[in-house]
């Protein structure tokens, strides 16, 4: 494989089943060797990663392996059929020379000795890039999520990849050290919620995928300089092309999410075979030898008519990618996200990543390995911590003395309260940002409207200023005077803000104009 050509695997060869069952069988044989139960990372509500570090260093050399990858490390776990995990990790290498290096994680049936596949895909993640030795160790990441199709037991495992065209005469070593360096393996998500997972279409090796995101404008083509894969625009009606599988819900029991995410992005230099010819280089076509681009991720968190209601982000980082390293691997978290009670009572999120091109060469979004494995540009979001849950009451028609302690008895909190002008008597709640039967979790805020009451603006026009003055006083307002020179309807009231029969809370402001001409003018 050339350095610079498309990363791609190989579907498992026979080969390679039998080393993949060679390690189950050793694994299996090992004194007491037992798999975690399912639960065992859910402590007090909280899902705690379950991290395997690399003991030794591995020596990855290429060649025969350079489809099936070695072995890096195998982790065993059991599932109830249907349980969903978070498979993370990552792989830190240094190689002798330039490389193509591959990073694959994925989870084995022990039964087959083959990846668990979902309609025909292998559950796995692959991402690759270039390696350059003055780039010294290499830290790649990976994660996808995995849900056992049965009960039992399943081998979750890295495998490491390297190729250079025809060169075998060197090695890649896998480095093994304490976290957070080194080379691990981590499992996630011990709550019961289900989790979100979300790629990109496939974009192949070549970029002649319809697929293919290009951002740029390549010897001055009018291709657009930014993107947001995913997309979200500011509601949800204005997207017909979203549908519900694009949304995920949190549980009632849950208080914070974590989301992880991963892009794999190419440099389309002139003469690469990543790209069409028609979408490679700068807008100049120059000799460049880079392309410049801005990215990050948003999970943003939706009111009950899915509108935004709170965004959380990454920090929006610029990136360059030289040409020698060509596919360029882009992490965004893991970002601990809390979920806000007071978005009407809502829990639904959206994820989406934004890319800007910002100077160089075109790039092209890019799935990785097509349609063998799952997509290189991808994101997941799970449970992170739980709590008590409770019953949201009605308090509408409460009076502001009493509704705390209705709140309190739910095991709830009064949240933000607004004040505003309403018929209702003063000081009753009119309105609740969590409807009456939500589930929320105990100790949320329930933000409150309350009314101050409402007076209607008599209507003063006519009126001398001591009438109308008269007249707001007995109903609660207050007075503002202002003149305006004129010769007709001397003295009386000519104007009113705000004008007769407007609802306002008591002691508001009515400003009257009065008609005052002089001698000289009139």
């Amino acid at each position: 494989m050339s350095v610079r050509a498309g990363i791609a695997c190989a579907r498992p060869a026979a080969g390679r089943v039998a080393a993949v069952t060679a390690v189950l069988a050793l694994l299996t044989s090992l004194a007491g060797f037992s798999a975690q139960p399912a639960a065992a990372g859910l402590v007090s509500g909280d899902s705690v990663p379950e991290t395997t570090v690399l003991q030794a260093n591995v020596d990855v050399l290429p060649g025969d392996t350079a489809d099936t990858g070695t072995f890096v490390l195998t982790v065993p776990i059991r599932l109830q059929a249907g349980q969903s995990r978070r498979i993370s990790d990552q792989l830190t290498v240094t190689v002798t020379r330039d490389a193509v290096v591959q990073n694959l994680v994925e989870c084995v049936d022990p039964l087959s000795g083959n990846p668990v596949t979902v309609a025909g895909r292998p559950e796995a993640h692959s991402s690759g890039t270039n390696y350059s030795p003055s780039m010294g160790q290499l830290s790649m990441h990976a994660s996808f999520l995995f849900t056992a199709p049965v009960t039992g037991t399943f081998f979750c495992q890295i495998r490491a990849q390297t190729a250079a065209d025809n060169d075998l005469g060197y090695h890649m070593t896998v480095v093994a050290a304490p976290r957070p360096g080194g080379t691990w393996l981590e499992i996630d998500n011990f709550t019961d919620a289900a989790p979100l997972w979300w790629q990109i279409n496939t974009c192949n090796s070549t970029g002649s995928d319809p697929n293919c995101v290009f951002l740029g404008r390549p010897g001055g083509r009018d291709h657009p300089a930014a993107t947001i894969l995913h997309g979200w625009p500011s509601t949800f009606l204005d997207t017909p092309f979203l549908h519900v599988s694009d949304l995920w819900v949190a549980p009632p029991n849950a208080t914070t999410a974590d989301v992880v995410g991963h892009m794999q992005i190419t440099s389309c230099y002139i003469g690469t075979a990543s790209c069409p010819e028609r979408e490679q280089g700068a807008p100049e076509n120059g000799p460049f030898d880079a392309a410049v681009f801005r990215t990050h991720l948003d999970l943003l968190q939706l009111d009950q008519h899915y509108a935004v209601c709170k965004v959380n982000s990454t920090p929006d980082t610029q990136y360059t990618i030289k040409d020698a390293v060509h596919h360029f691997l882009v992490d965004y978290g893991p970002m601990t996200v809390p979920i806000s009670q007071t978005c009407g009572g809502s829990r639904v999120f959206a994820l989406h990543i934004a890319v800007s091109w910002v100077a160089g060469n075109t790039v092209k979004i890019d799935a990785g390995s097509g349609f063998e494995f799952r997509s290189a540009t991808n994101a997941n979001v799970i449970v992170r911590s739980t709590g008590p849950t409770t019953t949201v009451p009605d308090v509408t028609g409460v009076d502001q003395g009493s509704v705390a302690g209705h709140l309190a008895a739910s095991g709830l909190t009064m949240g933000t309260v607004t004040r505003v002008a309403n018929p209702v008597a003063a000081g009753h709640v009119i309105a609740q940002n969590s409807p009456p039967g939500t589930i929320e979790s105990a100790g949320s805020p329930v933000d409150l409207t309350i009314s101050l009451g409402a007076v209607t603006v008599p209507d003063l026009k006519g009126d001398t200023a001591t009438q109308a003055v008269s007249e707001l006083t007995a109903v609660g307002l207050a007075t503002h005077i202002e003149h305006r020179a004129q010769c007709v309807d001397l003295g009386l009231v000519i104007d009113q803000t705000p004008s007769a029969g407007t609802s306002v809370a008591p002691g508001s402001t009515v400003t009257i104009t009065i008609a005052s001409g002089t001698l000289h003018s009139c």
